[in-house]
């Protein structure tokens, strides 16, 4: 699987670093650029996406980012945020997992995967920023992010093609 989205990325031309088993490089949408992480798990047929919204949320904050966390966690079919307070930093991310048994690895699969992650979480920042620096209530972000049931993920839209550029656009 590693082979594959490293000929994935050179094929796009992506600058990306790798140390064994894990791939890092950045992901343009229309609201910010991502830091990304694949992490390949080849004996469990497993590969791990993470996305990092480049905002860090302060110690006072972080309550409140957790309660829409885990309110629009139970919105999302697929992934889900998370808030690492390592050391009092607040570092938000988004996690998605797929399990690659009885499907071939292929660009179209690595390309939906990589969108459809960074698309929930570049639409989701906005509200998540609302709370953390625009004094919003986490009801009230909460209601405009998702007005119906599944709208995160209903708003994704997977662009087949994009022109790439540094960095990556999604």
């Amino acid at each position: 699987m590693i082979s594959k989205i490293i000929e994935f990325l050179q094929k796009r031309e992506w600058k990306f670093t790798q140390d064994s088993n894990i791939i890092r490089f950045p992901v343009s949408h229309f609201n910010a650029t991502y830091n990304c992480v694949i992490d390949i798990r080849e004996e469990r047929l497993l590969m791990i996406f993470l996305s990092f919204g480049g905002t860090f949320c302060p110690p006072e904050k972080q309550q409140a980012v957790i309660n829409l966390f885990n309110r629009m966690n139970t919105s999302l079919g697929y992934g889900n945020f998370e808030l690492a307070t390592e050391e009092g930093q607040g570092l938000i991310k988004f996690r998605t997992s797929n399990f690659f048994t009885n499907t071939e690895l292929d660009d179209s699969i690595i390309d939906k995967v990589i969108d459809i992650n960074t698309g929930i979480i570049d639409f989701s920042m906005p509200y998540i920023l609302k709370v953390i620096f625009g004094g919003m209530d986490v009801d009230e972000a909460f209601k405009e992010l998702a007005p119906q049931p599944n709208l995160i993920t209903e708003n994704v839209t997977h662009e087949e093609d994009k022109e790439q550029e540094e960095p990556h656009d999604a």
